[in-house]
């Protein structure tokens, strides 16, 4: 159903020619978070226009291609195709982990945050075969790969634990020697290096990722007063929540979200069942421990930098998070390694039942990416009709004529997007809010030939125009 939603406000921030100007003209542009946005935005409003369904259209070819890069990486690393399948199916549709980045919450997430990811899966890949077959063709490939990753994305850079601390334990499990089990380190830290050298950057002309009203130290050594602990407990119940979806399956799932008040409650059953997991994987996978450790350090680790930054009111918010985006794929690799430990050791009944696990798992998230696109289509119908309305009388319209379009289909955003892309110097379009415009539309009105008022009708649910001038 992605294609079928509507881009709203910030969403086009990257794909004005004015704001594509004033950000190029910055000394340090490339120093920028919204770097990547940036680029593509200004890339595919080239190529796509005004046409809305293929920015989404984008969207799901991206999905793909990481969830294939997913299923690649984990086929060379297990060996094993029904682990890298799930792998990439639980990472590819979980709703918790993606819909916030590639809905209409706003389509800057996905050009941020999930494009790059092209890159780091790929590095990540490059790693391990350097690690295997210790050719160092193969870690300059990540490495390089990792730099434009994070480099492009920046936001990205929350990825690193897995970096770090997978040929960290690759050495330490696969190595005899000490000074063998300590190259895990070195190898790591390179990757720690090119986080540190983008996150320092970003200071330059911006605070980044970085908090504003405390710092690390004071941060760590006040588990009290930042309740980083909860916190952290909190992101594994929110992502972690499908139990609490099995109840009625003819309501609307979004009901069936968990409580932030009482999902609390929930972090030591949370945990209890997780430490059990890894157990399991410990103790029937010997040969995938240093991607276990990895999983079960990396995961709490973005958690804690997630609460850190204080971007996230995880206390308040338990559904879906672009903040839970990164952990998804750890946390995707280590289900998907406790069915191969539980369910797929052996071609038997527990196998199917496996399976069953993971279509269950891909119902349940599917339903609640339905359920949350169907509201977001009802919310946004007034918007998309207002949109088709001026994208197809745009041939109507004369030179020098203002288009005012009422408020809150149209902001300041959609105005310029539209008046970039089909206005072409000749037709402007405005919103009714002074309140979001630089200049008030009646002072435009007086300078144009034509003017046109256009609003949505509840009514008729149809869009009305008016001859103002």
């Amino acid at each position: 159903m992605l294609p079928q939603l509507t881009m709203r406000s910030d969403s086009f921030v990257s794909m004005i020619s004015s704001n594509q100007t004033t950000f190029w003209k910055n000394s340090y542009s490339f120093a920028s978070i919204v770097l990547s946005e940036m680029i593509l935005g200004g890339i595919l409003s080239k190529i796509f226009s005004v046409n809305l369904s293929y920015y989404y259209w984008a969207e799901v070819v991206v999905l793909i291609i990481i969830a294939l890069e997913m299923y690649i990486t984990l086929k060379v690393i297990t060996k094993n195709y029904f682990v890298s399948f799930s792998a990439a199916l639980l990472s590819g549709v979980s709703y918790f982990g993606v819909y916030d980045m590639v809905s209409t919450h706003c389509y800057c997430f996905f050009l941020e945050r999930v494009v790059p990811v092209i890159f780091l899966i790929p590095s990540f890949l490059f790693l391990h075969l350097f690690l295997e077959k210790n050719k160092k063709k193969y870690l300059i490939s990540s490495l390089f790969l990792y730099f434009l990753g994070v480099g492009l994305g920046h936001f990205t850079l929350l990825i690193f634990p897995a970096f770090f601390l997978y040929p960290l334990f690759w050495k330490f499990f696969n190595e005899k020697k000490l000074r063998k089990k300590t190259e895990g380190f070195v190898y790591g830290f390179l990757y720690v290096i090119l986080t540190g050298f983008f996150y320092g950057i970003q200071q330059i002309n911006e605070s980044g990722i970085s908090p504003h009203n405390w710092t690390f130290v004071e941060f760590l050594f006040n588990p009290q007063k930042f309740l980083y602990m909860e916190k952290i407990g909190l992101q594994y119940v929110y992502w972690s929540q499908y139990p609490s979806l099995l109840k009625d399956f003819s309501q609307n799932a979004m009901s069936y979200i968990i409580d932030h008040r009482i999902a609390g409650s929930y972090i030591p059953i949370v945990t209890i069942v997780y430490l059990l997991a890894a157990y399991a994987i410990y103790k029937r996978l010997p040969r995938q421990r240093p991607m276990l450790f990895t999983a079960l350090l990396g995961t709490p680790i973005i958690f804690y930098i997630n609460a850190y930054i204080g971007q996230y009111d995880i206390l308040y918010q338990s559904g879906a998070s672009r903040y839970l985006y990164f952990p998804t794929f750890l946390l995707a690799i280590f289900w998907s390694y406790f069915l191969w430990a539980v369910f797929w050791q052996k071609k038997n009944i527990l196998a199917v039942v496996g399976f069953l696990i993971v279509a269950g798992y891909f119902f349940l998230n599917t339903w609640l990416i339905d359920s949350n696109a169907v509201q977001a289509i009802g919310w946004n119908k007034s918007a998309r009709e207002i949109f088709n309305h001026v994208i197809s009388t745009r041939g109507d319209l004369s030179a020098k004529t203002l288009v005012v379009v009422t408020y809150p289909e149209f902001g300041s955003q959609e105005a310029n997007f539209f008046t970039d892309h089909i206005g072409k110097d000749e037709v402007k379009y405005i919103s009714d809010n002074n309140l979001v415009n630089a200049v008030k539309w009646e002072k435009v009105a007086s300078a144009s030939s034509y003017v046109i008022k256009l609003s949505y009708n509840l009514e008729c649910k149809c869009v009305k125009k008016e001859k103002i001038k």
